[in-house]
């Protein structure tokens, strides 16, 4: 019985370092579309030099 309780603790927090990862790579995720974002507005600002 104690072992299925201590198998059952173990994939929640599985479960739950999962989720974490999810979150970090979702935040990375933002975080690179927003640069994108001033990047893009910031080259239309610019005037195109070569």
């Amino acid at each position: 019985e104690e072992d299925e309780e201590e198998g059952f603790q173990e994939r929640i927090a599985l479960q739950l370092e999962e989720q974490e990862e999810e979150d970090i790579e979702k935040i990375k995720e933002e975080s690179r579309k927003r640069r994108q974002a001033i990047l893009e507005k910031y080259k239309q600002r610019q005037p195109q030099q070569d």
